[in-house]
């Protein structure tokens, strides 16, 4: 839900480029990776949660580092980092 609002924001941009494309692509991914790392699909029902997060803490933090720099990159990108300031 939340890449689609963030791309129903960007129905009025007028000149898409490559780099802005690769910055919206990036931070998709990115987001899709925390959640990945977060709720891994090979992770046992016996697993503890807290085991889980140990194991992946860096993927995660990594992912969710990428993901803010690049949603501050695509708010920048559209104009809208320091409006309302």
């Amino acid at each position: 839900m939340l890449n689609w609002w963030v791309l129903f924001l960007w129905r009025d941009h007028p000149a898409w480029s490559f780099e802005t494309f690769l910055m919206v692509f990036v931070w998709a991914t990115s987001l899709y990776l925390m959640c990945v790392f977060v709720y891994p699909r090979n992770r046992s029902a016996r697993e503890p949660w807290a085991e889980v997060f140990a194991v992946n803490h860096r993927w995660i933090i990594g992912s969710f580092v990428v993901f803010a720099l690049a949603d501050i990159v695509i708010t920048a990108l559209r104009g809208d980092l320091l409006d309302p300031p």
